[in-house]
């Protein structure tokens, strides 16, 4: 007899495992925003992953969980600040994922790797699902059988469709209820089933290449292996000894800005203190980042020998130093700039970036200039996992109307119409401290805030998988009444 292709057993599973994720995203992700839905769609898929499993791989495990922990917080905050890197997480942690199914262990993780993984993130969405159906492919006779009832099914739904159309038109005229269910099952199928056809298949065809490499223990992939060019030190120490040169002289600038005073700053540049720290610390932070990354990279670059390691160590140590000095200088603006024009979400995410860059910097010191760059990357994912569950633990926009309101307590100005527009996070702070404010203040806050959030609730379509805790919360507020704990007018401070 001919042999055919069948798909092998171990396949079925995972075609049933995506078609139902795919039922789930298309019920669950909403299309306006990824809140709730999507946490709970992908904490579904992280078990779904765990589940299909072949054999145990803890390491697997923990990068699975992860991709589903980290979109928890998309489902617990409000804060727009949050939601890029929630969402930039889990699909970093699901990019690992496919990365480690390609048969690497985390101990490779390199910084190249980790560009890598991206890569293979995405290559693995988009392919890995014809490669799924030719992973369980083998020969065999069983095809024609299977034609034969895939045939008579298809046959039988043909003559099912004349009397059931009939006999449900006829009791729909029975009964008003049934036929309110069949209108809305008619229109279903006929506008937004195959809306909802397309959602499915597409998130179906992705999630059966994730699995794919999420379940099975070494996959292949078309993202070549990079390899480190070797360059010898003398090409490495002209851009190295370059950034040593800028910093230097750059920090010179600093420290005469620091130390001179403000009649030094105003003589020289113009500014007050306040309006000099506004100015330069944001890039500040960036041109931090971008030296250690230009570090980190210079090693991977540089020949395996051991009298080129030495001398990189040195210039590497100079780099961490000055870049230490560059942060500390950052840490004494951010200080007067918060000092005179309060906090808000953009110089929080600026503060939590410097320190990003200081445990990166701390990770590079205690690995690099040491002989140990492969433990570089192993333990700076470590330190962003922490980094980002911290960010949602402290609740930025929290600590940023608690700063403004003690400002505003010692005699500092408050923005109301900045805190206004704030998210779900901050109301729940100012429906309880509120009243930590002048009187006339609290309550131009509280018309502006109720007002803001009379707009969202307007134009928000109320679907619960768009929201996060924070957001419901701050609708119950609303539906409360939407004031918060104002003293009367003139009443003791």
């Amino acid at each position: 007899m001919q042999s055919t292709l069948l798909p092998h057993p171990r396949t079925a599973p995972f075609l049933l495992a995506a078609l139902g994720v795919g039922i789930a995203g298309d019920l669950l992700i909403p299309s306006d925003l990824w809140r709730t839905g999507f946490a709970l769609w992908m904490a579904g898929v992280a078990l779904v992953a765990i589940g299909l499993r072949v054999r145990a791989d803890r390491e697997r495990t923990a990068l699975i969980l992860g991709a589903g922990i980290a979109a928890a917080g998309l489902a617990w905050r409000d804060a727009e600040m949050l939601l890029p890197i929630d969402l930039l997480s889990t699909l970093c942690m699901g990019a690992l994922v496919a990365w480690h199914g390609t048969g690497r262990r985390l101990s490779e993780l390199t910084v190249v790797q980790s560009a890598r993984a991206a890569v293979i993130g995405v290559v693995t969405l988009a392919t890995g699902a014809p490669a799924a159906l030719r992973d369980g492919a083998e020969r065999s006779a069983a095809r024609a059988e299977l034609v034969r009832r895939l045939r008579a099914v298809a046959i039988g739904i043909v003559l099912a469709i004349p009397p059931l159309a009939l006999v449900a038109g006829l009791l729909s005229e029975s009964d008003q209820r049934f036929e309110a269910y069949i209108v809305a099952l008619h229109r279903l199928l006929t506008t937004t089933a195959a809306q909802h056809l397309l959602t499915t298949a597409c998130i179906a065809w992705l999630a059966l290449g994730w699995l794919r490499s999420a379940t099975r223990d070494r996959v292949s992939t078309i993202v070549p292996e990079v390899r480190s060019p070797g360059l010898p030190f003398l090409t490495v120490s002209v851009g190295l000894g370059g950034l040593v040169a800028l910093l230097a002289l750059y920090l010179t600038t600093q420290a005469q800005a620091l130390f001179g005073g403000a009649d030094h700053l105003l003589a020289t540049v113009g500014l007050t203190p306040a309006e000099y720290a506004r100015r330069g610390f944001f890039e500040m932070v960036v041109a931090s980042g971008v030296v250690v990354a230009t570090l980190v990279m210079a090693e991977w670059v540089l020949q395996d020998d051991a009298t080129a390691r030495r001398r990189f160590g040195v210039i590497g140590g100079v780099l961490v130093i000055e870049v230490a000095a560059l942060l500390l200088s950052a840490v004494a603006r951010m200080r007067l700039y918060i000092g005179e024009f309060g906090l808000t979400e953009d110089r929080v995410l600026a503060v939590a970036i410097m320190a990003l860059v200081a445990a990166a910097l701390v990770v590079v010191l205690t690995t690099v200039p040491r002989g140990q760059s492969a433990r570089f990357a192993p333990r700076m994912l470590g330190v962003t996992i922490g980094w980002v569950a911290l960010l949602n633990v402290v609740d930025p926009e929290g600590i940023v109307v608690r700063t403004n309101l003690t400002r505003a307590a010692d005699g500092g100005t408050f923005d109301v119409a900045y805190h206004a527009t704030l998210s779900g996070d901050a109301v729940a702070v100012l429906a309880k401290e509120a009243g930590r404010l002048p009187a006339p203040t609290c309550a131009a806050l509280s018309t502006a805030l109720a007002a803001h959030w009379a707009k969202r609730m307007a134009e928000s379509s109320g679907d619960w998988r768009s929201e996060g805790v924070s957001s419901r919360r701050a609708r119950a507020w609303y539906a409360a009444g939407a004031t918060l704990p104002c003293r009367a007018e003139g009443a003791a401070q």
